[in-house]
């Protein structure tokens, strides 16, 4: 085995899969070897972070992946964008504070909810 092998069979042992993904592109841009780590563990933790929200998302059971930015006014006319954009700050999780979600049905109760 060579070297090269024994470096992508020891990085998929740690399960540093952006390390094997991302290592050539690195290698080739000339970073110096504590920058170049610092890119490979950016790129790794940006998709551990990802996976985690994936997953989270998923065990949620969210009949439909909503987002904030997916939400229609239009549809919703009553929704004030002003209110919308203030609750997806989270602003409320840090503050402690309750959000109590209350209209007509179809008014975009569960969207907000899972966009949120």
């Amino acid at each position: 085995m060579d070297k090269n092998e024994e470096l992508l069979s020891e990085l998929k042992y740690l399960k540093l899969k952006s390390f094997v993904d991302y290592m050539d592109e690195v290698e080739s841009s000339n970073l110096s070897l504590r920058d170049s780590l610092l890119e490979l563990c950016r790129h790794e933790v940006r998709r551990r972070h990802d996976n985690s929200v994936l997953r989270r998302i998923k065990l949620a059971g969210f009949p439909k992946t909503k987002t904030l930015a997916m939400l229609n006014f239009d549809l919703a006319p009553r929704l004030s964008r002003e209110q919308v954009n203030n609750l997806g700050t989270c602003k409320f999780i840090k503050e402690k504070r309750n959000v109590l979600l209350v209209g007509d049905s179809g008014g975009g109760k569960t969207h907000l909810a899972i966009g949120l």
